[in-house]
């Protein structure tokens, strides 16, 4: 497997046999709800991995088994209201009137607004559920007018 690198940022891309590994590894964990997983350094004893660890380890295995590279990024624990807005998918403007509006949990720091990297992320998963939502509604709504216009 080859490791990069670049400003906090590590992209996996596993060898085939590396994926192999990682399926089984991972239908493992699955099928063995009580499974751990102990690492052992030679002559230095062993410690097992936290549930918390290996619940986050066994996404990257989801993704790695497949042959699909995984990417590790640092991500701050406060974005600023710009870069909250773009990782949302909103404009900046929008975003403070939805912390006004007390939609967006916000603090400050200083003068200058944060939001939390999670609440970013929790109000962008909020508006593709919505949307997913209508759409779904959307096409509920043409299936009916279809099978009126067959009748």
């Amino acid at each position: 497997m080859s490791i990069t690198a670049v400003n906090a940022t590590t992209t996996l891309a596993p060898s085939k046999k590396a994926a192999q590994e990682a399926g089984t590894l991972l239908a493992f964990t699955e099928h063995n709800k009580n499974a751990s997983v102990t690492v052992n350094i030679e002559g230095k004893g062993s410690t097992e991995i936290s549930a918390e660890l290996l619940t986050v380890l066994k996404d990257a295995l989801a993704i790695i088994s497949l042959g699909g590279q995984a990417k590790v990024q640092a991500v701050p624990h406060d974005l600023t209201t710009t870069v909250a807005a773009k990782r949302i998918g909103i404009s900046r403007p929008t975003l403070m009137k939805l912390v006004r509006e007390g939609k967006i949990p916000a603090h400050k720091v200083g003068a200058h607004t944060r939001i939390k990297t999670q609440d970013a992320d929790a109000y962008r998963a909020h508006l593709l559920r919505e949307k997913t939502q209508k759409q779904k509604q959307a096409f509920e709504e043409l299936l009916e007018l279809e099978a009126e216009l067959e009748n």
